[in-house]
């Protein structure tokens, strides 16, 4: 029995790392503002969620790398690299509501 206990207990530390590298193998995807630009162009003026305009891949994403590219979007909109685009300070609907001026 004391052998089965310390046999699992090197395995599972190895296990997990061995997740980690298949799940997590690939990088981050990077945030393309000019690709954001060119998707705000098409909308009309009005309020939006950011996975709106990110695209078809955002629910392919790891949530963590939703929370990284939802947070790189909101500092690129407050430091003006949007322009345009304001972040309304709100949240509805499970996520910050962001102005499109047009």
């Amino acid at each position: 029995m004391l052998a089965t206990l310390t046999l699992f207990s090197f395995a599972r530390p190895a296990a997990a790392a061995l997740h980690r590298q298949i799940c997590y193998a690939g990088a981050m995807p990077k945030l393309d503002l000019n690709t954001l630009i060119s998707a705000l162009q098409t909308r009309t003026p009005g309020p939006f969620h950011f996975p709106e305009i990110y695209g078809s891949g955002w629910d392919q994403l790891y949530i963590g790398d939703k929370v990284k590219l939802g947070h790189a979007f909101m500092d690129a909109v407050r430091a003006g690299e949007l322009p345009g685009v304001t972040d309304t300070g709100r949240k509805k609907d499970g996520g910050r509501l962001y102005h499109w001026a047009g």
